[in-house]
């Protein structure tokens, strides 16, 4: 009993760190976007007539021998995408502008609320520079969208299989 115990402790990491990933490769930082399965994945394809369309799915598996993304309703050749938008890219940017548009909004609300009153010797510059403020946030928040990456002589998509139990071979007959 002990020998399946410790037999089990040894094996049982193997299966769990097996995964089959996509990995989206750019020029600069090779660790760029990693997909998984169950990750939504918001892409462009090559059909042809009308290449402006992004398709929004949840990965559902891959085949790597065939190299096919496998989603709920349908199926996609990994070499057919030719645009992948990262939503998570300029997150940080998006956030700064939001909470720009949030300051800018209150100190308007505040400078107008202190315009009511007789003792605000201020408040005509707050409320320009509470507009002012506000504008700037919305300014970063409409440029900084998510990013989109063009596969072709930059940017590579390609499918790995991380598997630490070895495969079986097929004789071919």
């Amino acid at each position: 009993m002990r020998f399946y115990i410790v037999l089990l402790t040894i094996c049982f990491p193997i299966f769990i760190f097996s995964q089959k990933i996509m990995k989206l490769d750019t020029p600069r930082n090779p660790s760029k976007a990693v997909y998984y399965i169950g990750s939504p994945l918001s892409f462009r394809l090559e059909d042809g007539k009308d290449n402006k369309v992004w398709y929004d799915e949840y990965i559902v598996d891959f085949d790597i021998e065939k190299g096919i993304i496998i989603f709920q309703t349908w199926q996609v050749q990994y070499k057919d995408i030719i645009a992948i938008r990262n939503p998570y890219a300029r997150k940080t940017l998006r956030t700064s502008g939001a909470m720009l548009k949030t300051f800018g909004l209150g100190l308007i609300f505040f400078s107008t609320a202190g315009r009511l009153s007789k003792d605000c010797p201020n408040c005509n510059e707050a409320l320009v520079v509470g507009a002012g403020t506000t504008l700037f946030g919305w300014i970063i928040g409409k440029f900084a969208g998510p990013k989109n990456y063009t596969i072709g002589k930059r940017n590579r998509l390609f499918i790995l299989d991380i598997n630490f139990t070895p495969k079986k071979e097929v004789d071919k007959v």
